[in-house]
């Protein structure tokens, strides 16, 4: 890395621009590399205190959002549970502890299929601390500590979404260009 600060130095317009672009090119694979490493070392901490559910969690191309502790009123009996959410970049996981155990995971919905809701009517009691999470197999209503935990969880949730629902598109994209490929030949 020295040797390059030392070329970059040199009279040579074209070789001090080429070596310039290296040295940023470099530091980008140096952040992103990094940016991995503690990816990955948040990932494997969120889920050391699970119980495996059916995802396999350690999927390489997953990476840990968020977690906390949110108040879950179901759709169907109206019974408000605490539970622990974990949204990851492809998946929304809610788990409870049960004893001294790991927590055992509840549910786990994939963001490709899920939308969140977060207007109410002003009638609505706690509509500044909720929001409802639908999905084909669950629809529930969560609750916040406070406004803020909120707006920051729904913002969060929606981001992950857009950005597995774009993963997801390029994917399938991609898929469809190689098999349109294969057939044609």
């Amino acid at each position: 890395y020295l040797e390059l600060e030392e070329a970059c130095s040199s009279t040579d317009d074209r070789r001090t621009w080429a070596l310039r672009n290296i040295r940023e090119w470099m530091g980008s694979v140096q952040t992103d590399l990094f940016d991995d490493v503690r990816n990955k070392a948040e990932l494997t901490k969120a889920i050391a205190g699970l119980e495996d559910g059916d995802v396999f969690l350690q999927d390489p191309a997953r990476s840990f959002v968020r977690s906390g502790h949110l108040t879950k009123k179901s759709g169907r009996t109206g019974r408000m549970v605490e539970y622990h959410f974990f949204l990851f970049s492809d998946l929304l996981i809610y788990a409870r502890k049960e004893g001294d155990a790991k927590m055992k995971i509840h549910e786990e919905l994939p963001l490709n299929q899920l939308k969140v809701t977060d207007w109410f009517p002003e009638s609505q009691k706690s509509r500044n601390r909720m929001f409802e999470v639908h999905h084909p197999r669950k629809r529930f209503a969560v609750f916040c500590d406070c406004a803020e935990e909120k707006k920051s969880w729904v913002a969060d949730i929606r981001t992950a979404i857009e950005s597995e629902v774009d993963r997801t598109m390029k994917m399938e994209a991609a898929r469809i260009a190689v098999h349109s490929k294969a057939n044609l030949k």
